[in-house]
């Protein structure tokens, strides 16, 4: 569970990433300014804005995906899975409570060492955090044999490379999740999979299902 000075120091921390907790920055006056029209112009944008912001606190512990994706993950996922990821951080930590094995791959070195901090506070033992530079990134799975993994998440870096080198690694009936799957990746490399939109009104987190 996330302790009150945790969510503190999260409050005041600079934001990594789309969908990044409610933080200072967000208050700022060019920010509030840009909310302020955004609810003018776009007033459903908004409050599906305001809709994630409320999740987000009331879920402090949730991977920053849609709520349906997360929904969805929690009924899938079990105790003797194994999974990978590419993009560390709350994720590591909640994948690895609900499975037996994560791999993690990181390529900021800065936000890596939080996540090893995160790892340690929360006294986790079953998740192996890597850091790798672009170049090496989304090849950090190719040591693992073809369909060694029930769940894969696609979250960082170079994602249609990740795309590409997850394909193979998945069983039939594993998962694939894709977030901000709305950007336009190749996803030819999944043909074989079959594909659930989820939106939050502001992202997408897809999930590919290997049938065969």
């Amino acid at each position: 569970m996330t302790k009150p000075r945790d969510r503190i120091a999260e409050f005041f921390r600079r934001p990594y990433g789309v969908g990044a907790p409610i933080n200072i920055y967000m208050f700022v006056p060019s920010r509030l300014v840009r909310h302020l029209k955004t609810a003018w112009s776009d007033p459903r944008y908004f409050i599906n804005r305001l809709r994630v912001v409320a999740y987000q606190l009331t879920h402090p512990a949730d991977p920053w995906l849609t709520q349906d994706a997360v929904r969805a993950i929690k009924g899938f996922l079990t105790g003797d899975m194994r999974a990978f990821e590419w993009g560390s951080g709350k994720s590591t930590v909640w994948l690895a409570r609900h499975v037996q094995q994560v791999v993690s791959v990181e390529h900021d070195p800065r936000w890596h060492a939080r996540v090893q901090t995160l790892l340690h506070d929360a006294r986790i033992t079953n998740a192996q955090l890597r850091l790798a530079d672009p170049p090496r990134y989304a090849g950090e799975i190719a040591a693992f044999p073809d369909r060694s993994f029930d769940f894969v998440l696609i979250d960082g870096a170079e994602r249609n490379g990740c795309i590409r080198a997850a394909a193979a690694k998945v069983r039939a009936g594993g998962w694939i999740v894709v977030d901000n799957a709305d950007a336009g990746w190749d996803y030819s490399p999944l043909a074989d999979y079959r594909r659930t939109v989820t939106s939050n009104g502001i992202w997408q987190t897809d999930i590919f299902i290997r049938e065969a």
